[in-house]
């Protein structure tokens, strides 16, 4: 502008000031009435856009933080991390919420019982097939190292086996810390090998072929306590169950001569408690609930016959008796009840007992006859001797094997007869049986005689 433009110039103190054309408008208006409508949409648009984007990072946000949760099922547990660090030592089955990845992580661990076979690791060379019977396994005169599993006991024998072995992973967040699930069995399996192997070398092969599949016994325990000290020095977290000794087998060459030991050994053991149990039956038959009491006693009597204790014995038997006969006894320290025997010493001593009532009431009425007898003699001889005459024949020809024929007198007749076949017959029946029967029962007296009479005790004090 130039300096004549009027309405730029300075106003002169003196003169007057004119009317203003123009007016401006103030500061005080706003923005928004001052832009044009394309503005405002623009402004609007943006403005929408914003909270668009603020709902979604707060989506976002929440779904990140739930992306941490996590259902643990029931065959496992978990063990939370935030930034690689353990914050529990186990979780539960469910869900659960954890810090999402990057920021935590949950860690899952099989919970359920596993079983690892060693199959072929100690077995003959069978390819894939472990479970070849043994009889089918064709095995050569020489073991191979490279092809063949072997132990070598500690009689410096060789043998086979499989072995089968349950385990679990019961501490998880040590498990986790310290073993990679891809290497678990190789480490069981190598713990339970070891284990294996040192008690074989302590062991013979006896041991070993007479433990049997099943069993509970020291051979397997010791392997299960060589195989656990290892895992628990290594900080796994796992502990085993059970150790299976599943087959076993001598050298397949020699297996035939170690078959006929064992079934050799087997049959003298079921001989043997075989015998004990009919040792048990017959003492139970013999003298009932008080067999074991009279063995007991029995045994003392022999060592009070060995070492010439003769009151000691006489004490004994005493007892024996005592006990056979139903009473309640107390000798050295030890009391044994009344009414313990029964079976055959209780019918033997009722028998007794009876046969020597008969013996005694018999003398009784034989002495009762005779005295009337004598009475009747001195009375009458002739009488007496005719009655007791007539009895004998009487008795006699009652017999079975008496026959009795009668013929007229002063006939003049001789006849030559014999006896009647099927009479005589029945006669030699009748005495082989009484024969028979009077040695079985002179027999079972000298075995009773012989038990407590194999020295007197009067001759112990010789």
């Amino acid at each position: 502008m130039s300096e004549q433009d009027p309405i730029m110039r300075e106003p002169t103190s003196t003169g007057l000031r004119r009317t203003a054309s123009v007016q401006l408008r103030g500061a005080t208006e706003t923005t928004e009435q001052m832009m044009d409508p394309a503005n405002q949409s623009l402004a609007d648009a943006l403005r929408i856009t914003y909270r668009i984007v603020q709902v979604a990072m707060v989506g976002l946000a929440i779904l990140f933080i739930f992306s941490g949760m996590q259902r643990i099922e029931e065959n496992e547990r978990g063990v939370p991390l935030i930034f690689g660090k353990p914050t529990a030592d186990q979780l539960e089955p469910g869900l659960h919420l954890s810090f999402p990845f990057p920021i935590g992580e949950m860690v899952k661990v099989n919970a359920a019982h596993t079983t690892l076979g060693l199959l072929g690791e100690f077995w003959p060379y069978v390819g894939t097939n472990y479970e070849t019977p043994i009889d089918q396994i064709q095995g050569l005169p020489q073991i191979s190292p490279e092809r063949d599993g072997s132990l070598v006991t500690g009689d410096l024998n060789i043998a086979h086996a499989q072995w089968k072995v349950d385990y679990r992973r019961v501490r998880h967040r040590v498990y986790a810390e310290s073993i990679l699930p891809e290497d678990e069995q190789r480490i069981v399996a190598a713990a339970v090998k070891r284990g294996i192997v040192r008690v074989m070398a302590q062991i013979t092969i006896d041991d070993l072929l007479k433990q049997a599949d099943s069993d509970e016994g020291s051979i397997v325990a010791r392997i299960k306590l060589v195989a656990q000290d290892m895992l628990d020095q290594m900080n796994s977290g796992i502990d085993i169950d059970k150790v299976t000794l599943y087959r076993k087998t001598a050298p397949l060459t020699l297996r035939p001569a170690f078959e006929s030991v064992q079934a050799a050994v087997s049959n003298a053991s079921q001989a043997r408690e075989q015998a004990g149990r009919e040792g048990d039956t017959v003492k139970r038959s013999i003298a009932g609930a008080a067999a074991d009491a009279l063995v007991g006693l029995i045994r003392k009597y022999e060592e009070a016959i060995e070492t010439r204790d003769a009151e000691r014995a006489e004490a004994v038997m005493a007892s024996i008796n005592d006990i056979m006969e139903g009473r309640a006894v107390e000798f050295e320290g030890e009391t044994y009840p009344a009414g313990l025997a029964s079976g055959q010493v209780t019918e033997i001593l009722a028998k007794a007992r009876s046969q020597g009532n008969q013996l005694r009431e018999t003398a009784e009425a034989d002495l009762r006859i005779f005295l009337a007898k004598q009475e009747q003699f001195a009375a009458n001889p002739s009488l007496m001797m005719y009655r007791d005459w007539v009895t004998a024949y009487n008795e006699f020809t009652a017999r079975d094997f008496v026959q009795t024929m009668m013929i007229p007198d002063a006939m003049g007749v001789q006849l030559i007869i014999n006896a009647d076949p099927e009479i005589m017959k029945q006669m030699y029946s009748d005495l082989k049986r009484r024969q028979t029967e009077e040695q079985q029962r002179r027999r079972i007296q000298e075995i009773e005689a012989e038990r407590f009479s194999r020295q007197q005790v009067p001759e112990l004090g010789g």
